[in-house]
């Protein structure tokens, strides 16, 4: 690998994505990033700082042949008291508990599109159970808080969606490009096995066999042999934006030492990256993380801390004072009960010294409270409790709330960041589908998994929109979601058999089971009669609870006549309706003849179970 000398006048003369392939654009990105990395010394020792202390490590570097090595002089440099891992950890399990489902809302409300955008609610929360993005939503939202930065790319690997946890000092942007926080180039250094390589790119393997690691930790004065027993290549990954429309300057290419093995145009107008960030800086591109705000006070623990230390191991064991001229037997001085000491001259006296200040330990306790006070994390959610006396179902929802006012702006950048994890599994998955028309997802139901097609869920970008709500609106304890559920079924605004579902206790999961057959029996009647592909018929059965059906079904048939949904499907709801009603009638008691003179309108009749005329199956309708 050629040494690389630079200024900043004759770095920024390298135009990369301009670069001439057959003349060595692999230099051109390479020399770039490491100009990148060696302007950047201070962010990579903020980073690496965050981590030592989240980790309570003395880590070596941010590189695979550093992170597991320590600096020996900081070995015993361990904290007593970690502030930061408990404040990052508390607030993860509090944000990141949540599976956010992003929602597709189409424009118009056209039948057909809903009924598309409903199965790619479903196509895109198969994709995220298939590669796990709740998981890995978990950890990037710890990163955001160790580094200020949760990065995750998105890319297509063949035929299929593939998502990558990246490490912040992996990616590199151009400070002053970026200074509005929109960079036009962007960069990853990443260590791959060279057997990868060779399986990906075999019309490179001469050059991927001759190349090596890129020693980019020597501008930071780090330099050291490592032995390994992996054989990894460094390669460098640039993206370079299109300056339009019709412009012809986006690239994409990924150059390890001595070669080109990946060159080729980038159209997309956003790099394969989403980026959660826990505080937007107000300038510039990174943000800053929890353990940013928390580096203070966990710096003046760490004084406090060892200076106790150093006290109570100097002064904390009691002292026993004996006059020069007494005569004391030494070996008497033991922990032996109902020992006994022979002097003679000045008794000997034992004192307990009081070894700290208690004014230290005073200020040790504000400093641990004023952390919590920075993060708006209380000390009872750190320990998993809850205030004395807060028992009803509404105090604790009263106490949640005001809980979660201040992490508001973090949920909704964290629910942000799964809905431009979709953007670009929509973007990808179209793509695919190009080269791949069966290229599907196998999306879980409550009872059963279906194959579904993107050809069957394609709709064009400009007709929906995402929106994002959380998968459950009920409070998370027990008790107040007790609460909460009871309420809504005493003002009638919930049946029983919704109310049980609503709750969703493990233990009721049997109940849970027989009592919302009903309702689940008659959502897949209308799935059939509305859902994609052909319309599917379920005659009504009495079991079914009919006359419950009959109202089910009516407001399906109000929401699918608003909708313009097809004449075909409208008849067969009508049908099942009107057979329905047929079989309640035909259960009822036959009626006992009119008297004479009476008026048969006058008598009493339900508005749910009509007799059988074109007027009275008007109203049912």
């Amino acid at each position: 690998m050629p040494d690389f000398t630079y200024t900043k006048s004759s770095a920024l003369r390298r135009f990369w994505w301009k670069a001439d392939n057959e003349k060595g654009a692999h230099e051109d990105v390479i020399a770039a990033f490491r100009y990148l990395k060696m302007n950047q010394t201070m962010r990579r020792e903020r980073l690496l700082r965050n981590l030592r202390m989240y980790g309570n490590m003395p880590h070596l570097g941010l590189t695979s042949s550093t992170y597991h090595r320590f600096e020996a002089s900081k070995q015993n440099d361990r904290l007593s008291l970690n502030v930061v891992k408990t404040m990052v950890d508390t607030m993860a399990n509090r944000i990141s508990k949540n599976k956010p489902i992003p929602t597709f809302l189409t424009e118009g409300g056209a039948w057909d599109q809903q009924l598309k955008a409903k199965a790619l609610q479903k196509f895109i929360k198969g994709i995220f159970y298939e590669l796990d993005i709740y998981e890995l939503g978990q950890k990037i939202f710890v990163d955001s808080e160790l580094f200020g930065d949760g990065i995750v790319k998105v890319f297509r690997a063949g035929n299929k969606i593939e998502v990558e946890r990246c490490f912040p000092s992996e990616i590199m942007v151009d400070e002053e490009e970026s200074f509005y926080g929109h960079p036009r180039q962007i960069f990853q250094e990443k260590v791959v096995p060279r057997e990868v390589l060779l399986e990906n790119y075999p019309d490179h393997a001469a050059a991927i066999m001759s190349a090596g690691q890129i020693d980019f930790e020597r501008t930071s004065g780090v330099s050291f042999d490592s032995q390994s027993l992996s054989d990894s290549v460094s390669i460098v990954e640039a993206w370079h934006l299109p300056s339009g429309p019709n412009s012809n300057d986006g690239r994409h290419i990924i150059a390890i030492e001595g070669a080109t093995i990946l060159d080729e145009s980038y159209e997309r107008t956003k790099f394969p990256f989403v980026f959660l960030k826990y505080s937007p800086p107000p300038l510039g591109f990174w943000a800053t993380g929890l353990v940013d705000e928390l580096v203070g006070l966990q710096v003046e623990i760490n004084k406090i801390l060892r200076t106790i230390q150093k006290a109570m191991h100097l002064l904390s064991i009691p002292k026993v004072f004996i006059e020069a001229s007494s005569k004391i037997v030494k070996s008497h001085f033991n922990n032996e009960i109902g020992g006994m000491i022979t002097y003679s001259g000045v008794k000997p006296t034992i004192e307990a010294i009081s070894s700290v200040s208690p004014e230290l330990f005073n200020h040790l306790d504000r400093l641990y409270s004023r952390a919590f006070e920075i993060t708006g994390i209380s000390q009872l959610n750190a320990q998993g409790l809850k205030p004395q006396g807060l028992n009803s179902g509404k105090a604790m929802r009263t106490y949640n709330d005001i809980q979660t006012e201040r992490f508001i702006l973090n949920g909704q950048r964290y629910e942000n960041f799964f809905l431009d994890i979709s953007d670009h599994v929509v973007d990808l998955s179209k793509e695919i589908s190009e080269d791949d028309p069966s290229f599907g997802v196998m999306a879980v139901g409550k009872r059963q998994v279906e194959k579904i097609k993107w050809k069957e869920v394609d709709l064009d970008r400009d007709k929906f929109s995402m929106k994002m709500f959380p998968t459950s609106a009920l409070s998370e304890t027990p008790s107040a979601r007790l609460a909460e559920v009871q309420e809504l079924a005493q003002a009638g605004f919930i049946e029983k058999e919704v109310a049980i579902q609503l709750l969703d206790f493990p233990d009721l999961e049997n109940v849970y089971n027989d009592l919302t057959a009903q309702s689940e029996l008659m959502d897949k009647v209308i799935d059939g009669l509305l859902g994609r592909g052909r319309p599917k018929f379920i005659a009504p059965d009495p079991i079914m609870g009919l006359a419950f059906g009959i109202r089910r079904l009516r407001n399906a048939y109000l929401r699918a006549k608003i909708n313009d949904v097809d004449q075909e499907r409208l008849s067969l709801m009508v049908k099942w309706i009107s057979q329905a009603q047929s079989m309640i009638d035909a259960s009822m008691p036959q009626q006992m003849p009119a008297l004479p003179g009476a008026n048969p309108e006058s008598a009493p009749r339900s508005d749910l179970l009509p007799v059988n005329t074109p007027q009275a199956m008007a109203q049912v309708i």
